[in-house]
């Protein structure tokens, strides 16, 4: 299962159910696509549920929209949250190196939303 969703305020969410089909994966690059197109600010929770890599085209394919797309969302999102119960300190590390905006592991979606409201309001560190 992969779902996006925006409340058009300032959050925005993509949800994923590990292992993902290929249909899954299609829906998650979607989603990322989604997120790209937001004109921010913004406030980005990722949650990811199970576990499991992206095939390799998944994955590839994944790369190839961070390369495209890291200028435009670096410009509109403030924060990303990400919520995973095994390896989101990991995720967050990673994704810290990637872009510019605070990252943050969350235990829970109640502090993903708080951290965001953080990065919105220009607070986060």
């Amino acid at each position: 299962m992969v779902a996006f969703e925006s409340d058009g305020a300032g959050f925005c969410a993509i949800r994923v159910d590990l292992p993902a089909t290929l249909a899954e994966e299609a829906a998650y690059l979607a989603a990322l696509e989604s997120v790209a197109e937001l004109p921010g600010p913004y406030g980005l929770l990722v949650e990811v549920r199970g576990s499991g890599p992206f095939t390799q085209g998944g994955r590839r394919d994944n790369a190839l929209w961070f390369k495209a797309n890291r200028a435009r969302v670096e410009a509109a999102c403030r924060g990303l949250a990400i919520l995973r119960p095994e390896g989101g300190e990991r995720s967050a590390a990673g994704f810290a190196r990637m872009f510019a905006f605070p990252v943050r592991a969350v235990p829970d979606e109640a502090a993903a939303r708080a951290f965001l409201a953080e990065c919105l309001e220009g607070q986060a560190a």
